[in-house]
């Protein structure tokens, strides 16, 4: 079969245009490239392979084989991650045909490793941890949920330790294999149990930091989590805290541990609203950097949570707008809100000389409701006659990006 550059209409055209075209096309197509010529194939294996999920056994030992007979595909691989569940396919295998596994399944990623910089193995059935290869050179982001963290992982992330940009590991043990703590001098996002806090030593560079708290987790271990983060001396700018606690628990020590706080995420099944307002009442003064705050509260993991109207009210907007403007009159640096339990996004706005709130609106309902309440609110008269509530059906893209451009103005948001 010819080259793809024989027909007189793409000879004139450079290989990278190619490669530009097929990147763009969905994997379905790029499969079917594959079987049209040799170089078209060449293309396409560098694309298909750069992003692989494997959600069974049966695709993980295909993919073992093609990597190992396939040094193009191997080469492609950049993202790798486990969605294999244990036994859900057959029985655990005998002890023969498990160490026959292990062994094509090391083969297979001691191949590709030198090009993977993205690894998760969340789904990799315990009994495989042990085939992956300590050495990733281009690692960047590491995933792992394991139900005992082995010293198997433990070696890799020491082994990988300078060039991890990205850790999320979440583990039951209370206690990790470790003499000391992991130094991660390059990580910029850390997701974790509040548990393993202690057991990992970023650097300057970490910024964002999440904790996934389950309500086995005491004060104390939540204390411990924030003595450490105390002393790694490093400016986190934003913080996100999902779980099951009282919420004083995880604001109250938040201006004395994370000072430098730009972003606050809070994802609390609180029955009682009003006590995470009152703990955020208390900290606003003390945060002299904070920006935005955003609110979740998740009614899924509590059946008698208080629930928030399934649409936006004059009398819910009336509520809030009150809360918004103490909280801004507590931080002078606070410019974005969000509730995501309603359909409004508040932005602060300092326009004609006044200091408001905005709501900016995700969809056309809510849009609508908003801009009847704001009509009724005198200090709005002069802002409604450039700015138009934004919602996903809006077709005034014109009227849209004047509202950007005020807005941008004071925090920057991008009009896209």
């Amino acid at each position: 079969m010819g080259s793809i550059y024989d027909n007189p209409l793409t000879s004139i055209l450079p290989p990278e245009i190619f490669n530009e075209i097929i990147q763009c096309l969905p994997q379905e197509s790029q499969l079917t490239l594959i079987s049209v010529s040799r170089a078209l194939r060449s293309i396409s294996t560098r694309y298909i392979y750069r992003s692989v999920t494997l959600k069974t056994f049966s695709s993980l030992l295909r993919f073992c084989y093609i990597v190992m007979f396939n040094d193009a595909a191997a080469e492609a691989v950049r993202k790798l991650c486990f969605g294999v569940k244990k036994n859900v396919e057959s029985p655990t295998p005998s002890s023969q045909l498990l160490s026959g596994q292990r062994c094509i399944l090391r083969s297979a990623l001691c191949k590709v490793a030198p090009h993977v910089v993205e690894l998760n193995v969340n789904n990799l059935p315990d009994d495989y941890v042990s085939c992956i290869p300590h050495q990733f050179p281009r690692l960047h982001s590491y995933l792992t949920e394991l139900n005992v963290t082995s010293s198997e992982t433990i070696e890799f992330i020491r082994h990988n330790a300078h060039r991890l940009r990205r850790l999320s590991i979440y583990s039951r043990d209370s206690e990790l294999p470790l003499q000391c703590a992991i130094n991660l001098p390059n990580l910029h996002t850390f997701d974790t149990f509040p548990t393993l806090v202690p057991y990992f030593f970023p650097g300057t560079n970490l910024t964002s930091h999440t904790w996934l708290i389950t309500s086995q987790f005491s004060k104390e271990t939540l204390n411990a989590a924030f003595d450490a983060i105390r002393n790694w001396d490093i400016h986190i700018t934003a913080m996100n805290f999902s779980g099951f606690c009282p919420p004083e628990w995880v604001l109250r020590p938040i201006p004395q541990c994370l000072p430098d706080l730009i972003d606050l995420y809070l994802i609390l099944p609180l029955t009682d609203r009003n006590a995470i307002y009152s703990e955020i009442d208390g900290i606003l003064p003390k945060m002299k950097n904070l920006q935005s705050i955003c609110i979740e509260f998740d009614s899924a993991r509590h059946e008698h949570i208080e629930q928030t109207p399934d649409s936006v009210t004059n009398e819910y907007l009336d509520d809030e707008i009150e809360r918004l403007e103490l909280w801004g009159s507590l931080s002078s640096t606070l410019s974005h809100i969000r509730i995501l339990s309603n359909k409004n996004f508040w932005a602060r706005i300092d326009a004609y000389g006044l200091d408001t709130w905005l709501p900016l609106c995700n969809d056309k309902g809510s849009a609508e409701t908003t801009l009847a309440w704001m009509r009724q609110q005198s200090h709005y008269d002069k802002l409604l006659e450039d700015i138009l509530i934004l919602s996903e059906n809006d077709s005034d893209r014109e009227t849209a990006t004047r509202c950007f451009d005020i807005l941008s103005t004071g925090f920057g948001l991008s009009n896209s």
